[in-house]
C-alpha cells in the first residue's frame, strides 16, 4: 500500500468511527442544560390565556421560544381584534400556531362598512400628546401604536401605549 492509499484509508476509517459515534443514542438525564427562563414561559401564558383558541399549546410555546416573542404586543394585538376585527367576531380565529408563524399580528384589522358607520366617532391623539411620545419612544414605535388601531378615548390610546411599547 502506497502513502496515498494509507493516508486515504486513514481519512476513512477516522469519518467511519465519527459517523459511528454520532449514531450513538445520546445519554439524558431529562433536564435542560439551561433552565427555561421563567420569564419567558410567563409571557407565553400570560398571551396563551388571552387568545381565544386553545389548540397545540405545546408547539406554540416551542415556537414562542424560538422567535422570542413580545407578549405585550401580541396580547394587545389579540384583545384589539377580538374586540374589533369582523373576522375575530364572526368566529374565524385563525389556529394560535398559524397566528404567531405568519405574524398575523401585522395584518390588518377588519371592520364591516356598518361597523365603522355605527362607531363614526374616533378619538385620534392631539399633536401635544403626539410631541410627548416622541420623547419617550421611537418613529417606529409610534407608527406601530397609530397603524390599524382606532381609540375611543386618551385612556384606552394610553393603556394600549403601555402594553405595546413597554
Amino acid at each position: 500500500m502506497d502513502e496515498l492509499e494509507y493516508l486515504l484509508a486513514e481519512r476513512l476509517v477516522a469519518a467511519l468511527e465519527g459517523i459511528e459515534d454520532a449514531l450513538q443514542p445520546k445519554k439524558t438525564t431529562g433536564t435542560r442544560a439551561e433552565p427555561m427562563s421563567k420569564t419567558w414561559l410567563e409571557d407565553f401564558e400570560r398571551w396563551w390565556q388571552a387568545y381565544p383558541s386553545k389548540k397545540g399549546k405545546k408547539p406554540c410555546k416551542a415556537i414562542w421560544k424560538r422567535r422570542q416573542l413580545d407578549a405585550d404586543l401580541l396580547i394587545a394585538d389579540t384583545l384589539n381584534r377580538i374586540k374589533n376585527d369582523e373576522k375575530w367576531i364572526g368566529g374565524y380565529i385563525p389556529n394560535p400556531s398559524t397566528y404567531l408563524n405568519q405574524d398575523r399580528w401585522e395584518d390588518d384589522v377588519t371592520q364591516s362598512q356598518e361597523r365603522l358607520e355605527a362607531n363614526p366617532e374616533t378619538w385620534e391623539p392631539p399633536l401635544a400628546l403626539q410631541d410627548e411620545l416622541k420623547l419617550l419612544y421611537s418613529p417606529r414605535d409610534i407608527e406601530r401604536l397609530l397603524e390599524n388601531h382606532t381609540y375611543t378615548d386618551e385612556e384606552q390610546f394610553r393603556n394600549h401605549a403601555k402594553l405595546m411599547l413597554a
